[in-house]
């Protein structure tokens, strides 16, 4: 009976240190071999191949562990180069080809501080080009003191979108978008001059335009301006 416990117990350090065999090798295999470092890299951008002066910001991956490394972190590191990607997904296909898929900002709006330097955002209000006047985009005037750069996220901006979205979404047709030094933001539609808060739901202040504008409509008269940055909108109409 003893001998076969001492049988058992045996052949239980006999797994054991087997099991820690086999772990430190595959530690090796796995982390200090040269099966799993990267060989091979694809880059995409979109539907595209990447350009080669973007594919060169993914080249140090060569040469490194597939399991251990940090490619997502490059992006928020390209800086200002870099600002009209908006995210990086990685795919590793064992043992050594990694493919990083990098997926661009949409252009949404364009923002300026005067009519001959635009920056165009995306719906998040980051700022991702300097470009001349794009005819497709709304123009967003705004004042001086505004930060305008490459990379930089804006949540006014982010906002103006918003009200942008809403308005396209009820169909009233704007010409200007200007945000003052007070961050309220000033458009015009027809005649119309209207006053929004960037501070407040943006969605309920287009809302109550649609009604207001509807409501004048019925009752025959002309809104000259109209302020929704209070509790209760003002309204001017015309004589």
């Amino acid at each position: 009976m003893k001998g076969k416990r001492k049988l058992n117990r045996l052949k239980a350090g006999i797994l054991l240190l087997t099991g820690l065999i086999l772990a430190v090798i595959l530690f090796f295999i796995v982390f200090k071999g040269d099966f799993f470092i990267i060989k091979k890299l694809e880059c995409r951008v979109d539907e595209n191949w990447c350009r080669p002066d973007e594919e060169k910001y993914f080249l140090s991956v060569l040469g490194q562990n597939i399991f251990t490394v940090k490619i997502r972190e490059k992006l928020s590191s390209l800086g200002e180069e870099g600002a009209y990607l908006k995210d990086l997904r990685i795919e590793r296909r064992l043992p050594d080809k990694v493919i990083v898929q990098l997926k661009k900002r949409s252009a949404v709006a364009q923002a300026a501080h005067d009519y001959n330097s635009y920056y165009i955002f995306d719906e998040t209000g980051t700022i991702f080009s300097q470009t001349e006047k794009d005819s497709s985009l709304p123009v967003v005037l705004l004042f001086t003191e505004f930060p305008l750069k490459k990379g930089i996220k804006s949540s006014d901006l982010e906002q103006i979108y918003q009200l942008i979205k809403y308005l396209r979404q009820y169909g009233i047709a704007v010409s200007d978008y200007i945000l003052g030094s007070d961050y309220s933001l000033s458009i015009k539609t027809n005649d119309l001059e209207v006053l929004f808060s960037l501070d407040k739901d943006i969605k309920k202040q287009v809302a109550s335009l649609q009604v207001i504008l509807s409501r004048s409509k019925i009752e025959g008269k002309v809104l000259n301006r109209l302020d929704l940055r209070f509790e209760k909108p003002v309204a001017v109409f015309k004589p």
